[in-house]
């Protein structure tokens, strides 16, 4: 994460680093392999999938398509 920021720091363009530049900084630093990334990328997310999809299910107005093909 310090290399990433002494490079950036001298150039014009910031970079902003959201949670997967943090977590691909953090295997950096580390020695992980990036080929790595995506599958801890996709686990760090899962929680909040997971969290959204149950408040939607408590939503009274939450339709459920029946996938019944009705032919129309």
């Amino acid at each position: 994460m310090k290399a990433i920021h002494r490079v950036f720091s001298n150039r014009k363009v910031s970079l902003v680093i959201n949670v997967d530049g943090a977590i691909a900084g953090v295997m950096s630093d580390l020695g992980w392999d990036y080929r790595l990334g995506k599958g801890l990328f996709i686990i760090a997310r899962t929680p909040g999938l997971v969290a959204h999809v149950r408040e939607e299910m408590d939503e009274e107005d939450f339709r459920r398509e029946s996938g019944e093909y009705t032919g129309d």
